[in-house]
């Protein structure tokens, strides 16, 4: 992952624009806000997504998951999320705002 971009997000904070989502076995499904598209997102995707209160930033869910992935390196973590908040951002679930001080 480029560490240039993870710096620029690292304080940004993903907000919900307010989709469905439930738990189904392993896998997490969620409907996108216009209830257009059917996701389904795997373990870590859904963990992710119900990280995302609108409050924390990215660096804040990368903090939490480092805390219970303790075994996975802290540069995974992040490409991990990265990746995971630009995919569910395309899909129309979130976005990214700067935070607010």
């Amino acid at each position: 992952m480029n560490e240039q971009l993870y710096k620029v997000l690292q304080n940004r904070v993903p907000r919900q624009y307010g989709g469905n989502i439930r738990k189904d076995g392993e896998h997490y499904i969620c409907m996108n806000m216009y209830g257009s598209a059917v996701i389904s997102l795997n373990k870590l995707a859904g963990e992710i997504y119900y990280l995302i209160d609108d409050k924390k930033t990215i660096n804040e869910i990368v903090s939490e998951l480092v805390s219970k992935y303790q075994n996975m390196p802290l540069s995974t973590i992040q490409e991990d999320v990265c990746r995971c908040v630009a995919e569910l951002t395309a899909l129309n679930l979130i976005t990214v705002v700067r935070r607010k001080e």
